[in-house]
């Protein structure tokens, strides 16, 4: 009996987690992305780390203080290439 009931815990965990990673990536399936200030801002720094290939400012956090650095910009440059500046595809990529 203990090892059905694993089997159906881990069952019931799979399938968990599949709906909540759905619900999470829900607008970026329907191919919307929210855009807030804070996003267009970034997407202009990897559109300036398009032109110019070097750059030292990065993305700011929602915390006041909390710097990423340019590293972020850095990380998302290869989505942004790929999707042509499109931001679901950036989106898929974080």
């Amino acid at each position: 009996m203990g090892s059905r009931l694993k089997i159906i815990v881990y069952g019931l965990l799979i399938v968990f987690i599949a709906y909540t990673v759905y619900l999470s990536s829900f607008f970026v399936l329907h191919g919307e992305v929210h855009l807030t200030n804070d996003i267009g801002r970034d997407f202009l720094l990897l559109q300036e780390l398009d032109q110019k290939k070097i750059v030292f400012i990065g993305a700011r956090a929602n915390t006041q203080g909390v710097f990423h650095g340019p590293l972020w910009a850095y990380i998302n440059y290869p989505a942004y290439v790929i999707g042509h500046g499109n931001p679901v595809t950036v989106a898929w990529f974080g």
